[in-house]
């Protein structure tokens, strides 16, 4: 192999080491992800043990220069959006890993052609199940799991001879509650047995027809094994006790599962039966040719160039979010005002992901009676960095909450213009109460309702063009100020405005550019826009 074309290889070795380090960390939050290290050391075993079997072969010229030439721009692309993505972004991940991918299939078919392409496809193509689900697929995904699971456990239940009434995706039961929580949805089970299923498909030699109605069939099994782990776990509930359910019984229940879906998969592949097929007649190239010298070189020249240039934009990037995120010192929100002592929360790595949010705090504060309200405040640089929309109806409502009554609440923050802030109250059967106050604004502008339609219909699309589009001096980002309690008293909703009002005024201390405009800085404002346009026109 010639050298360039080794260095090419030790430094797309160096890049898949800082995305190994990122999924370090994301693994390292999320406790249901700490198998997936496995599904990398399974594909690095398979690509050395078949690093011998391959002669060399004849490059594909064309692709092996089209590829190297696409992953030499994806690199800085990647390199720069995994700055701008302080609230992390699984979909970076999966272009992270594509990249990367893209710049291996290049070497190798520089390397040796198609065939050795072909050959190593499976180890380069498995790794992408050690990643998590980009938002756009997971939400829907994992509600739509819920639903299912929900659905299946109320219908079986009352089948055991136990009375179940259903709230959402919340289970009443004589002994208690049992919720189908996210975590609980099937999502990770899904994303573990099909690589399971990939993996038995690869062991048994099916080809990727075969492969792929194994990997697919690895679904439906995954919902019945996670509606039978629920079943269980309401059963366990009613007739044994509580304490079965949580902790470690919980995990080794779901643990023991997993071997119950992999069982069925091993099954359903030794139904498909084995067709074995001759492969094909490789013809071996010997000695050097320099046509064949000057496709590596160029192959690995671009690979190369391509790493670089995207270190150099992950510095780059990182410099501009630093300057960015200190424009909005949320941590410096006092922890005491105005009779109410704060503490710090912490900020599930999961709501990160999901917001992909520059700045975040998380707090409960006390006031002098006794009432707790929990505080939410989200920066966005931009507005274009907002991965989605996210609205307290639909996360409640996912907790079995109903909407009882909404209105604005006018807030009035200390040198500040007015605040409109959306009022809720929500509730869950006949003693769960909230009330929960929030407002968004972009810049200084406070959103109305128009503007919440609107967000709805946003695609994620525009966070890229966002990010590439360079962040003003003068910040005019997305800040979201959520607030809630638990209680729906005229007591209750009214220290909660009065809250909102103090914690208005500190925010804007601390960030002036959002402070909303009064009646005479509009004017003066209007006044000032009018003399510009007049100035301009003369």
């Amino acid at each position: 192999m010639p050298r360039l074309l080794i260095a090419a290889w030790a430094a797309l070795a160096l890049a898949a080491a800082a995305l190994l380090i990122l999924l370090l960390q994301f693994w390292g939050t999320r406790p249901e992800y700490a198998d997936r290290f496995l599904i990398l050391l399974a594909a690095i075993g398979l690509a050395w043990n078949s690093r011998q079997a391959m002669p060399p072969m004849r490059p594909s010229t064309w692709l092996a220069v089209s590829l190297a030439l696409l992953a030499c721009m994806l690199f800085p692309i990647a390199g720069y959006l995994q700055t701008q993505a302080t609230g992390g972004r699984s979909a970076l991940l999966w272009l992270d890993a594509g990249t990367l991918a893209i710049g291996a299939a290049s070497l190798l078919l520089a390397g040796g052609g198609w065939p050795r392409l072909r050959h190593f496809a499976f180890p380069l193509l498995v790794p992408f199940f050690a990643l998590p689900l980009p938002s756009r697929i997971l939400d829907p995904l994992q509600t739509q799991l819920q639903e299912i699971t929900t659905t299946i456990a109320a219908f079986i239940l009352p089948m055991l001879n136990l009375s179940v009434e259903r709230t959402g995706f919340v289970l009443k039961l004589a002994a208690g509650d049992l919720g189908v929580a996210e975590a609980c949805s099937g999502v990770q089970s899904l994303t573990a047995l099909t690589a399971l299923a990939a993996f038995v498909a690869h062991r048994k030699g099916f080809g990727p027809s075969r492969g792929a109605i194994l990997t697919l069939i690895a679904v439906p099994i995954v919902v019945a094994v996670n509606a039978i782990r629920v079943i269980l776990s309401g059963w366990i509930q009613e007739y044994v006790g509580r304490e079965y359910i949580r902790g470690d019984w919980h995990d080794a229940l779901g643990f023991a599962l997993i071997f119950v879906g992999l069982a069925c998969i091993v099954g359903v592949a030794a139904a498909l039966h084995r067709v074995v097929s001759t492969p094909p007649t490789l013809a071996k190239i010997e000695g050097t040719n320099p046509q064949i010298r000057g496709v590596q070189t160029t192959v690995a020249l671009l690979v190369l160039v391509g790493i670089s240039l995207g270190g150099v934009a992950y510095y780059h990037g990182s410099a501009r979010a630093q300057a960015t995120a200190e424009s909005a010192p949320l941590e410096q929100i006092p922890m005491q005002f105005a009779g109410w002592h704060g503490d710090d929360q912490p900020v599930p790595d999961s709501i990160s992901a999901t917001l992909g949010q520059d700045r975040i705090l998380h707090r409960v504060y006390e006031n002098n009676l006794g009432q707790t309200v929990s505080v939410w405040v989200m920066y966005w640089s931009s507005a274009k960095l907002v991965k989605g929309y996210h609205h307290p109806d639909v996360c409640l409502g996912n907790l079995g909450f109903h909407v009882t009554a909404k209105r604005v609440e006018i807030l009035r923050p200390k040198n500040s213009g007015t605040i409109a802030a959306t009022a809720r109250e929500f509730h869950r059967g006949e003693r769960d109460r909230q009330f929960v106050l929030y407002w968004t604004q972009e810049g200084n502008r406070i959103w109305d309702a128009a503007d919440e339609v609107a967000a709805q219909n946003t695609s994620g699309v525009e966070w890229f063009a966002g990010a590439f589009s360079g962040r003003r001096n003068r910040p005019t980002g997305r800040l979201v100020v959520l607030v809630g309690t638990d209680g729906t008293s005229p007591l209750a909703q009214s220290e909660t405005a009065r809250f909102c009002r103090e914690l208005a005024g500190e925010l804007y201390t601390l960030c002036p550019w959002a402070t909303p405009p009064n009646d005479r800085q509009d004017t003066a404002q209007n006044e000032e826009a009018g003399k510009d346009k007049s100035d301009h026109q003369r």
